[in-house]
């Protein structure tokens, strides 16, 4: 029977290397949420973020970042997305 060994530090660099991804298209579908609806209500820059987070993302985008993250967008600022933040 062949022994099957792990190797951890490769599946490590793997997982890693997919919450790396996953930051990065989080990043770019904040900043062009942030660019297309720069100063406009909330009410409207959440409908967007949350359509366009499902849509990217296949799950709901919910409070207390929905509320956050399209305050902040709103308002001309910035979501930064920390690769130690994100889960898959």
């Amino acid at each position: 029977m062949a022994k099957f060994e792990l190797n951890k530090q490769a599946l490590a660099d793997v997982a890693n290397q997919a919450v790396a991804l996953r930051a990065q298209q989080m990043q770019a579908l904040l900043d062009a949420v942030g660019e297309s609806e720069r100063g406009k209500d909330i009410s409207t820059v959440k409908a967007t973020l949350g359509a366009r987070w499902l849509q990217e993302f296949e799950r709901q985008l919910t409070d207390p970042h929905l509320s956050a993250w399209a305050e902040q967008l709103a308002g001309g600022g910035r979501v930064i997305v920390k690769p130690e933040t994100v889960t898959l």
